[in-house]
């Protein structure tokens, strides 16, 4: 993989490699990132080494939006009570296997950008989605990674976390570590 297209990755999605999350979102503009595809295909295959996945959620001729994510942990999320209640009445498809979930996503969001529901994707909290959804994204006791709703001492610290997790892989990489080599000394 190319230095910018690691450096990206590092910066918006140290904590999912991390293990910390279970999925995060990279927006690639292709003027930044000229060996764009064949960044993603190196990528698909070192995420898969560590049980990791991409799918590319929406794309236009400037840029394209990638998930990286852990297909268990985040099917978990998405099969959690609340969540999926949330999908069902959003009218995602009853039953349905993740990357059913994913396609729905996906085209969800090539109709009208991102939906309210992608933070149900990205596993912030679900009463913390649905609390966005319901007031409009106002009230929020703190922001970070999403809005929080609910027990914003939890969400700071979690918040921190995904921080610090982004600032050593980073500092990793300037010492002259690839994304590879991060990876596997974990």
């Amino acid at each position: 993989m190319t230095e910018p297209f690691e450096t990206l990755l590092c910066t918006h999605a140290a904590p999912v490699l991390a293990g910390l999350r279970p999925s995060g979102t990279v927006t690639c503009h292709r003027a930044k990132l000229p060996r764009l595809e064949e960044d993603l295909a190196q990528c698909r295959a070192l995420l898969l080494e560590h049980g990791l996945r991409c799918k590319v959620l929406c794309q236009c001729e400037s840029h394209l939006v990638v998930l990286l994510y852990d297909p268990v942990w985040l099917e978990s999320c998405l099969l959690g009570r609340r969540a999926r209640k949330m999908l069902r009445r959003m009218g995602y498809p009853q039953g349905a296997l993740l990357e059913d979930l994913l396609k729905e996503l996906a085209r969800r969001m090539g109709q009208s950008g991102f939906p309210h529901e992608i933070g149900l994707f990205l596993g912030y909290p679900a009463r913390d989605v649905e609390e966005f959804i319901r007031r409009g994204g106002a009230g929020s006791l703190c922001t970070g990674y999403w809005k929080a709703y609910r027990h914003p001492g939890e969400a700071r610290r979690c918040f921190a976390r995904y921080d610090a997790c982004r600032e050593e892989f980073l500092a990793r990489q300037s010492r002259g570590q690839s994304l590879c080599q991060i990876l596997r000394a974990g």
